[in-house]
């Protein structure tokens, strides 16, 4: 065991700990061990795709008078758009929501 007498375990879940016949051995062993376990207040939601490129009316907004604008270069805005929304926006995105920059 990697843990030392009077360390603290983060964990997400307490299902993490784990499930059945073993978990009241490990929690003996924890509790020998004077391990404490912590949890975050509000577990966080790990399931499904990660947020994709949605960014607000004002944002698209932005995003497309500058995508559509060539003195900005492409990695430019593809680095705005990033900032802007909290996501990594790649080109495709772009493309697929403003059209081509020489349209």
């Amino acid at each position: 065991m990697c843990l030392r007498k009077g360390d603290t375990l983060f964990m997400f879940s307490k299902g993490e700990l784990g499930h059945g016949a073993e978990l009241p051995l490990l929690r003996k062993i924890l509790s020998d061990y004077e391990v404490t376990i912590e949890y975050p207040a509000v577990a966080p939601d790990r399931r499904g795709r990660s947020k994709g490129f949605d960014p607000t009316p004002e944002d698209d907004k932005y995003l497309k008078i500058m995508w559509k604008d060539q003195t900005y270069s492409q990695a430019y805005c593809l680095r705005a758009a990033s900032e802007r929304t909290g996501t990594d926006v790649k080109r495709h995105q772009l493309i697929y929501r403003y059209g081509k920059r020489t349209d």
